[in-house]
């Protein structure tokens, strides 16, 4: 799952700064399969009253501008209500579908009109938009073309979107996979899987993520949101053990789908595993933020991850808080405000850090290794939310 290519000086930003932020350190951008070549591209930003509750029929407006560098024609947009469940909320009316050339730096607008259902819409449901725009051209990056915005009634409080105890498969997540890479459902529990036949000449992956899916392909998460998610692995890439080869982790990032028109820059915020082959020999379990490719914080944690423990990640535009078991354990005031989109996996990379930058390969691995998740729920939530200070 984890594709980076092209950086200098990562390595000291690792070792040498263990219980400090990254930040601090110069490291240069981070960046996968960068667009050297002129596209075209396009921003889609999906507008919602605030009291689009209060009336049964609301107008929407989603503006698409142009942040490429060559002139592109939007022939359309679409525009979806759905609950969380993935079920229709409502019907959306066009009121003026039209052609547009926009050139570089401009923007053009599409309006709608959101129908309530008859029955209307439940107190505690949340209500997620779907705009996507179509562009004629090759587009650089179709990930940005489509945005969301949540809205419910329960404005200033939490908003449970998604909670998944695995029991069977839902349509929030693509169940991804690659080489070896497989997955399965038992006991309440999730489980993905890189087996023993992985070897160095491919990369195997299993992962389940929010932004390979259908319409809703764009990454749906910003500031205002808290993830907590139950997991376990089989090994724990050398941190206490001498067993496990690869990486794996939990939480949001912006680099899923790799490719033309990925993000120069990484950026993420997610607890990260990395095997001794990575790291000078030694095996780290890290809360990690990283804002369009630079280091904001990197900070290793004690933790087994052999154990079930509850990890939880407090996303807000004041910043950025890592919580295991219901303890905060570390933060960083710098706010990432790049969609991004959840992910959980385990693969066989391998990123190898030089004086000359980062190398990267896929490993042999000796026997079948484990995720196991049991439970996964993300929250959107006010922006003024607080949580204290990690403890030292």
């Amino acid at each position: 799952m984890l594709r980076i290519v092209r950086t200098l000086g990562i390595a000291w930003a690792l070792l040498a700064a263990p219980g400090g932020r990254a930040s601090d350190l110069d490291a240069p951008q981070i960046g996968i399969d960068p667009i050297l070549l002129e596209q075209a591209d396009v921003a889609a930003e999906l507008r919602v009253p605030q009291a689009f509750r209060m009336r049964r029929v609301v107008p929407l407006r989603v503006r698409v501008r142009n942040v490429g560098s060559l002139p592109v024609t939007a022939t359309g947009v679409d525009l979806l209500a759905r609950y969380a469940d993935g079920t229709d909320a409502g019907s959306i009316e066009s009121m003026r579908p039209h052609r547009r050339r926009i050139r570089p730096g401009r923007s053009g607008s599409w309006a709608f009109r959101w129908r309530a259902p008859e029955e209307g819409v439940p107190e505690s449901e949340p209500v997620l938009f779907f705009a996507c725009a179509h562009i004629a051209e090759t587009d650089a990056d179709p990930e940005n073309d489509c945005d969301l915005v949540l809205r419910g009634k329960q404005r200033g409080r939490e908003l449970l979107v998604i909670d998944d105890d695995f029991d069977e498969r839902r349509p929030h997540w693509d169940w991804w996979q690659s080489g070896t890479g497989r997955h399965a459902l038992s006991g309440g529990a999730a489980s993905f899987t890189v087996t023993a036949d992985s070897h160095a000449g491919e990369y195997s992956d299993a992962e389940i993520n929010d932004y390979r899916r259908g319409f809703e392909r764009g990454f749906p998460w910003g500031p205002g949101v808290r993830l907590e998610i139950r997991a376990r692995a089989s090994d724990d890439n050398g941190v206490f053990s001498g067993r496990g080869r690869g990486t794996r982790g939990f939480g949001f990032w912006n680099l899923g789908t790799g490719g033309p028109g990925a993000p120069d820059g990484m950026t993420n915020a997610w607890f990260l595993s990395l095997s001794p082959e990575s790291v000078g020999g030694i095996g780290l379990f890290l809360a990690t933020v990283f804002d369009r490719g630079q280091p904001v914080l990197v900070q290793p944690l004690a933790i087994d991850l052999r154990r079930w423990h509850t990890y939880g990640i407090v996303w807000t535009g004041r910043g950025v808080t890592f919580v295991v078991d219901g303890r905060p354990v570390a933060a960083t005031p710098v706010a990432p405000d790049e969609k991004l989109g959840f992910v959980s996996w385990i693969d066989n990379y391998r990123l190898t850090f030089t004086a000359d930058g980062i190398e990267t390969s896929f490993l042999d691995l000796e026997h079948d290794q484990t995720l196991f998740v049991d439970r996964a729920r993300v929250w959107s939530i006010p922006q003024e939310v607080r949580l204290p200070p990690p403890t030292p």
